[in-house]
């Protein structure tokens, strides 16, 4: 177990600086956004509403304006959602240079990996455990950006506008936007990290066949839950139930071959 810490403890620290300051810039982003939207929208209220002779809340009132809602905070916002995506996507191409940097590195730390008196399946754990922890991280900087939007619009915005939203609503909404999935999205980011990893085991141990049967696999995968998810043949617990047994078939299949690739085909 000391072992394979040491081993995340590698991993992590290999990334952490440059990983911090892309949530560092990705939530200031979500807070420039969320100020200068509320900023706007607030001034074309105050315009509209001096040019009836109006106070803010009567003409509010009078266009009959929907209260912000916990959601509201969340779908307006754009940098926190969209910026949630698009860290996902860099975390997903990271998935990817995990391994291609040890060998491509100027240091070539593959080698000294690969020579280690553990369990090699012990190196694929530490990678696929560092990749959960960003995204972790970024769920995490998603739902701390949640509040600073809630305060910040509070702050911006009229009262009448904004008063009945609290904390607890606004991370409600953040917690619905994925709720549908339920398990899934635990069971899908762990399948797809595992499979990327499964991609670059066989590129590396077959080049070009492995990169063609890596895109067979990747290719079925990707068909099967597509198939799965807009099917007009199943209820909606069906289609997750579905979609979790691909889950769980391709993340055996991909474990199960990586241990191979990694003790049987990849050599120092």
């Amino acid at each position: 177990m000391r072992k394979f810490m040491n081993l995340v403890y590698l991993e992590v620290n290999r990334i952490a600086k440059l990983f911090f300051i892309a949530l560092a810039t990705y939530f200031a982003i979500s807070c420039i956004w969320v100020f200068c939207s509320a900023r706007g929208y607030m001034k074309s209220i105050v315009q509209s509403a001096q040019q009836g002779n109006m106070s803010v809340a009567k003409y509010l009132e009078s266009c009959g304006a929907v209260p912000y809602q916990g959601r509201d905070i969340l779908v307006g916002n754009y940098g926190l959602t969209t910026g949630a995506v698009f860290m996902m996507i860099l975390i997903a191409i990271y998935a990817f240079l995990i391994w291609y940097r040890d060998w491509f590195g100027s240091n070539k730390t593959i080698y000294s990996l690969l020579v280690l008196p553990v369990n090699r399946m012990k190196i694929f754990g530490a990678k696929v455990l560092t990749i959960i922890l960003m995204g972790c991280s970024v769920v995490s900087t998603f739902l701390i950006g949640a509040a600073a939007s809630l305060y910040i619009d509070k702050a911006v915005l009229d009262k009448v506008i904004i008063k009945d939203v609290t904390l607890l609503d606004t991370f409600s909404a953040a917690i619905d936007i994925t709720a549908y999935l339920k398990t899934d999205i635990v069971l899908l980011s762990l399948c797809v990290i595992c499979i990327i990893f499964l991609l670059v085991l066989l590129e590396r141990s077959f080049k070009i066949k492995g990169i063609i049967l890596g895109a067979i696999i990747a290719a079925v995968y990707v068909a099967l839950n597509v198939v799965a998810a807009t099917s007009m043949y199943l209820y909606k617990g069906e289609k997750i139930l579905l979609i979790a047994i691909i889950q769980l078939v391709f993340l055996a299949i991909s474990i199960t071959y990586s241990n191979y690739l990694i003790k049987k085909k990849v050599a120092v």
